[in-house]
């Protein structure tokens, strides 16, 4: 990457987004001249060890052993003898892989164990889901003509579509996990529909589009607008910065 030239104040702003995101000012300049935004592609590496030690083996094995057992002992629910039994013999199979040693079948006993998502890539999740949710309050909150002046396209821009399930899976999981499971945060409140502590509908935490790098310019932009603080529930976002927020989420190049 060829050196870059940046002057105090936006050096500031970006120490403040470093900051926010659990990245570095480094890679943020790296990340907004050569977007490559978090995905499946890039966080889907194989965890699978190549060897384990005999102790460790033998660890995983005796504890397939006890799930096994477990599965023998459940009474049969709705005709379900069937699938009890086949996670019984899954389990003593892979008992016998571990035990066994056969290396070329690790990657069965590891296959449900995904790598780990690193902390800035679950920050700027987390960041997006709440920007969206201050988003939400801002426009709920606007006259009606000033949502009107708005216009429906830059409406449809500021309300959060999710992450693409087929290159952001993995970040469409977890902004799945924090909707559901945080459903108490009063920021997912804001737009997951959550109505007696329970979400309704279906949301949109995946769809077919990706939208990391789009999501990453509404927030720098949030971000640049807010001071890096977020939003005060009393002074919510205006017309103006609603606009340039939905503005920042198209590609430099479309301009």
């Amino acid at each position: 990457m060829p050196d870059i030239s940046i002057d105090d104040a936006t050096f500031v702003f970006l120490e403040r987004l470093a900051e926010r995101t659990g990245s570095s000012v480094s890679d943020l300049v790296r990340f907004a001249t050569f977007p490559a935004p978090a995905s499946d592609s890039i966080l889907a590496v194989d965890v699978t060890p190549e060897t384990l030690t005999v102790f460790q083996r033998e660890q995983l094995a005796v504890q397939h052993d006890l799930f096994g057992y477990v599965y023998t002992t459940l009474p049969e629910v709705d005709g379900e003898r069937d699938v009890l039994e086949d996670t019984y013999d899954e389990h003593v199979q892979l008992a016998e892989i571990l035990r066994n040693g056969w290396t070329a079948q690790y990657d069965r006993v590891f296959a449900k164990l995904k790598p780990e998502l690193p902390v800035h890539v679950c920050a700027f999740v987390k960041n997006t889901l709440s920007m969206f949710g201050d988003i939400t309050f801002a426009l709920d909150a606007l006259p009606t003509e000033d949502y009107e002046a708005l216009g429906r396209p830059r409406v449809a821009t500021l309300r959060f579509r999710g992450f693409g399930w087929r290159s952001e899976r993995r970040l469409a999981d977890y902004a799945e996990h924090l909707i559901v499971d945080d459903k108490h945060h009063a920021v997912v409140r804001r737009f997951a529909g959550v109505v007696d502590d329970d979400v309704t509908g279906e949301f949109p935490w995946a769809g077919e589009t990706e939208r990391a790098e789009e999501y990453f310019r509404m927030l720098a932009t949030f971000d640049r607008l807010t001071d890096g603080h977020g939003v005060d529930e009393d002074l919510p976002l205006t017309l103006s910065q609603l606009a340039a927020i939905a503005d920042a989420s198209a590609s430099p190049s479309a301009s």
